[in-house]
């Protein structure tokens, strides 16, 4: 965090910042943003995306040792295979970028939440923590175009002056799904096996994809924006 902030503060310039500005209250920005529904939905499916990932984060470790993994070396396999997903992420992110301003984000979002849906559900089927690792890898590289793909359309409904707010609306559904996560995820393997846990995320996952699918009207841009007075 001490880097990052070295990093913003001597690298990063941000020009026509109007320090005299009015400011808004958080009633305000709310007001404002449910006057717009795609924004809304927007908010929505980054929570939901943050929630499908951080509702599997406490039972990776406990999957790995029902999986054939070694009790001592349980933590260490289940960093590796999570570590999966974000180097997967990290090749596929920015190709799903270029090929979202050639297709259309909206699609590349339903490609993703469909593939991170069916990624999840074949991994009900893994019976050995290397096929976890590797199958977890190939979800990786499908859901890497969902955050992208949700920014990018933030910005195209909502009005520069009221981009950071937006921003700020977007960080807190994610924040909100950090914490709701880990609790339900630890509740549901209590209750269920954890495989049907992979198995209901993937349900999420897959249901939202057909849902957006059928409103790819999300896509075109609206009359206005977001902190426009348009909706």
């Amino acid at each position: 965090m001490f880097i990052s902030a070295l990093i913003a503060s001597f690298f990063v310039k941000e020009e026509k910042f109007n320090r005299s500005g009015k400011r808004s209250s958080i009633r305000e920005d709310l007001s404002q943003a449910v006057h717009n529904r795609t924004f809304i939905t927007l908010l929505l499916l980054v929570g939901l995306s943050t929630f499908s990932v951080m509702i599997l984060e406490p039972l990776l470790t406990i999957y790995m040792t029902q999986l054939g993994g070694e009790q001592s070396d349980a933590s260490l396999q289940a960093g590796i295979v999570f570590s999966a997903v974000g180097i997967a992420t990290l090749i596929a992110a920015p190709q799903w970028g270029k090929i979202g301003q050639r297709i259309g984000f909206i699609k590349v979002l339903v490609i993703g939440l469909a593939g991170g849906g069916i990624g999840n559900l074949l991994q009900y089927f893994v019976g050995h923590y290397t096929e976890f690792g590797a199958l977890r890898f190939v979800y990786g590289l499908f859901f890497a175009g969902v955050y992208p793909a949700l920014n990018a359309m933030i910005v195209r409904v909502t009005a520069p002056a009221f981009r950071g707010r937006a921003f700020s609306l977007s960080q807190s559904s994610t924040q909100l799904a950090t914490m709701l996560g880990p609790v339900l995820g630890g509740l549901l393997s209590g209750w269920i096996p954890i495989r049907w846990v992979f198995v209901l995320n993937g349900v999420m996952l897959l249901c939202s994809a057909v849902l957006l699918f059928r409103k790819r009207h999300l896509d075109r841009p609206e009359p206005g924006a977001v902190g426009e007075g348009a909706a």
